[in-house]
């Protein structure tokens, strides 16, 4: 994951996705510019996006 703080890349991660696979919070890497957000958040943001990954 290198180039990521260059690039400005932000993380997103979806708080229901997490809940349904059973993944908490103390389970993510620790990145400065990571945040939780939901469906509406990542739709939101994905509109003003120049591009998105979903995995």
């Amino acid at each position: 994951m290198h180039g990521y703080k260059q690039a400005e890349a932000r993380f997103v991660v979806c708080s229901m996705s997490m809940d349904l696979m059973g993944i908490e919070e103390r389970d993510l890497l620790d990145l400065p510019n990571m945040e939780m957000g939901g469906v509406s958040t990542f739709v939101a943001e994905a509109r003003t996006a120049s591009f998105s990954l979903v995995f």
